[in-house]
């Protein structure tokens, strides 16, 4: 099974692929079974186990990374687009990531100038209290507009995407649902 975000050792150079080390480094039992790693809001790594617990990665020693299919297909770049038309519209626009490294990250990629004199927003969904059901924040004024990005709907529907890509195949870029009769 691939995980949608994987965890580099800075001091190694290396990802760490093995659930059992994972488990070790984050201060675990690796007997307690590998379930999968998340993200805290600050970036630090945490790895989940299968009984509920969860162990804290020294962000100064490890990373998390997101596969490489995934990254640089312009998704963050051309919701950016959007985010600066829509303010420039006069909307009020919130852009939400999944953590506060990566929300300054594309902070700084805007432009702090360009954010501040449009007003445009750069928060994650824990700060801004993002209701996942309807992708927005219940009592705002109509004016708000949420942006998402993917990583923020990745690593929130980590388990689901995981179930919905498990029988695809893989066809260059693109994934093809396989639908076969089952016999």
């Amino acid at each position: 099974m691939e995980m949608i975000m994987r965890i580099y050792d800075i001091e190694n150079k290396e990802y760490i692929e093995d659930g059992d080390t994972l488990m070790r480094v984050s201060g675990q039992d690796p007997r307690m079974g590998f379930e999968s790693v998340a993200v805290q809001g600050d970036g630090t790594p945490i790895v989940c186990d299968q009984c509920g617990n969860f162990g804290y990665l020294d962000p100064n020693k490890y990373q998390v990374r997101y596969l490489e299919e995934r990254k640089r297909t312009g998704r963050t770049s051309r919701m950016l687009s959007e985010a600066k038309s829509l303010a420039e519209q006069g909307r009020d626009v919130y852009v939400v990531f999944n953590d506060r490294s990566q929300a300054n990250h594309w902070r700084n990629m805007f432009g702090e100038a360009l954010a501040e004199k449009l007003g445009v927003k750069f928060e994650t969904a824990h700060e801004v209290g993002l209701d996942w059901e309807i992708m927005t924040v219940r009592g705002t004024h109509p004016n708000c507009v949420f942006l998402i990005d993917h990583t923020a709907i990745e690593q929130r529907y980590k388990k689901q995407l995981e179930m919905m890509n498990k029988y695809a195949v893989s066809t260059g870029n693109l994934l093809r649902m396989v639908s076969e009769p089952v016999t």
